[in-house]
């Protein structure tokens, strides 16, 4: 069976500093290697996530509170 799980960004996914911790992004990878979904849930827009952020690897993302939605690299 597989899970969603949607990710939040400030405060969840990346700390005060701003950065991902490597246990977050490993999480991430492993929870997806055994068929998974993740999906980036942000009020960011698409702009606002940095590429330390997007390089982790979703299968999609909601941002901008819903004003953006991408789906297995469809918009």
């Amino acid at each position: 069976m597989k899970n969603i799980i949607f990710m939040d960004v400030d405060g969840t996914l990346c700390g005060q500093d701003g950065g991902v911790p490597n246990s977050a992004r490993e999480a991430i990878v492993e929870t997806r290697s055994k068929g998974n979904l993740v999906y980036l849930c942000t009020g960011r827009s698409l702009p606002e996530i940095n590429e330390e952020i997007l390089s982790i690897g979703f299968d999609g993302i909601i941002g901008a509170g819903g004003g953006y939605i991408e789906n297995n690299n469809e918009v």
